[in-house]
């Protein structure tokens, strides 16, 4: 299938609005479109002001991905909406550019939330790793009294 050139910005954008917040990755998988086609409007997007990054951790080891979330200008908000055609969509029905500029402030929020909770799961990770052998020497300890004790 030939996708036009025009017709690419237009799905990127009207899921970027969609969304709100996402990934390249996360984009492709929406929009079925090529990886490429998709990181050239988006970068495109950021420049025009429309979109801002940031480096996300993924989770995994050493793994960080940019994730890019829409900016919270109304005016650039509401001509990417008036851009894609109102978006006919409950979300943009409902939602209005100063109440999805709220909502993506929350997203970060969330997001900053949910990276200190990582940090303190791995920080309790350590300790248990840590305290792991302290524990095993205590119980060695107290074995070898309660054998003591015994004899």
């Amino acid at each position: 299938m030939v996708i036009q050139r025009g017709h690419v910005k237009f799905r990127v954008r009207r899921e970027a609005l969609k969304l709100g917040s996402f990934s390249i990755e996360f984009l492709v998988l929406v929009t079925g479109l090529n990886k490429e086609s998709v990181r050239t409007v988006v970068q495109n997007m950021k420049k025009e002001g429309l979109l801002t990054s940031e480096r996300r951790r993924t989770g995994k080891r050493g793994g960080q991905e940019v994730g890019y979330r829409l900016t919270d200008d109304p005016t650039a908000l509401r001509a990417l909406l008036d851009e894609v055609g109102g978006l006919n969509t409950p979300i943009a029905n409902s939602v209005t550019v100063l109440e999805r500029a709220k909502l993506n402030r929350l997203n970060r929020e969330i997001a900053i939330l949910k990276r200190q909770l990582t940090k303190i799961k791995s920080f309790m990770k350590g300790m248990l790793v840590t305290m792991t052998p302290l524990m095993e020497d205590v119980l060695e300890i107290i074995r070898k009294a309660s054998e003591k004790i015994k004899e």
